[in-house]
């Protein structure tokens, strides 16, 4: 394995500690104090994997409250792919070193939510059927059942993104922009705000080189967004002066890596020293159109107002080996 780790040794969570917890605050939702041990570079599903937590509508729908001891050592969870909510199930057998977990882990020693769940998804994301049965029993990083399908952790590390994750959990539409700094801070800041108005999942990943000391950043690190501070006139169309108190805006983010402290990032700061954002767009609506193999592949839409923006999302099966896709629109005259 490229994963330096050492002897791995498979072992369930009542072998950890004396009363585990799979989510700890069943009312409150999942305990959200996560930290990345560090054996395999998979930051962007502990940042997915705290974002939904904030919605508990979301998490409840990933991980049922029945779900919440482990009498009989196997445990169930709901992940969405390609238009279907298929139902995953895992031992609660999860990989040790040293009597510690190998790899995302609660900041609490009793709660397993995260590591399970890291389990559960990722060596089983090429899996299409309706029931899923993934069952650990090996000192090894590759799963025996379906190591020919997704592979296995060390697959996860190498080949998983923030884009992925989000969908998996939510079923819902997801889109990476990449920020600059060209003037449009303001029209930025709006989207944002109406977005998070939306109860869209938001996060935002900083760039790779940052100054000390700046905002308490990390460099090359995924946050989420929790809220926004609009201008004092309440708005983002609005034009101020740069020297006008009233023109100060800021957003509030939380860091998803070894801490959830929140931290307070101005508008002119922000593209300055984050790169890209990703919007969860969970408000979405599904409305399902299908064609079969033989029949001709075109779907009708209607655009009602000139400014309604139009997002087309193409998704593939096997998205290790993506083949090229195209389509074309057609403006349909009105008979």
């Amino acid at each position: 394995t490229q994963l330096d780790v050492g002897r791995i040794v498979w072992k369930r969570p009542k072998e950890l500690v004396d009363i585990p917890n799979l989510i700890y605050r069943e009312k409150l939702g999942p305990a959200q104090e996560v930290e990345f041990v560090g054996h395999g570079p998979n930051p962007w599903f502990i940042a997915a994997s705290l974002a939904v937590a904030t919605h508990k509508s979301l998490i409840f729908k990933v991980i049922p409250k029945t779900e919440s001891h482990f009498l009989r050592g196997i445990l169930k969870f709901n992940f969405w792919h390609l238009g279907d909510w298929l139902k995953v199930v895992v031992d609660d057998k999860l990989p040790t070193f040293d009597g510690q977990l190998v790899f995302s882990r609660c900041r609490s020693p009793q709660v397993f939510w995260v590591p399970l769940l890291e389990k559960a998804l990722y060596p089983s994301r090429d899996l299409f059927c309706g029931h899923i049965f993934i069952l650990y029993s090996i000192v090894s990083f590759k799963p025996k059942a379906y190591a020919k399908l997704y592979g296995s952790y060390e697959v996860m590390a190498s080949n998983g993104c923030l884009t992925y994750a989000l969908m998996d959990m939510t079923g819902a539409t997801v889109e990476t922009i990449a920020l600059q700094c060209d003037g449009k801070e303001r029209e930025q800041f709006r989207m944002i705000s109406e977005e998070l108005d939306k109860h869209a999942i938001i996060c935002v990943k900083s760039k790779e080189s940052i100054p000390q000391n700046t905002y308490g950043l990390l460099d090359d690190c995924i946050y989420v967004i929790k809220n926004i501070k609009k201008p004092l006139g309440g708005s983002f169309r609005k034009t101020f002066s740069k020297d006008s108190s009233r023109d100060s805006a800021s957003i509030r983010i939380m860091c998803t890596i070894a801490s959830n402290h929140k931290k307070k990032i101005s508008n002119e700061d922000f593209c300055k020293y984050f790169e890209s954002i990703t919007i969860c767009r969970t408000y979405t609506r599904d409305r399902e159109s299908a064609v079969t193999g033989n029949s001709s592949s075109q779907f009708c839409f209607d655009v009602l107002d000139e400014c309604t923006e139009v997002m087309i999302d193409l998704m593939q099966k096997n998205f290790k080996q993506f083949i090229g896709l195209g389509f074309n629109l057609y403006k349909v005259e009105v008979n």
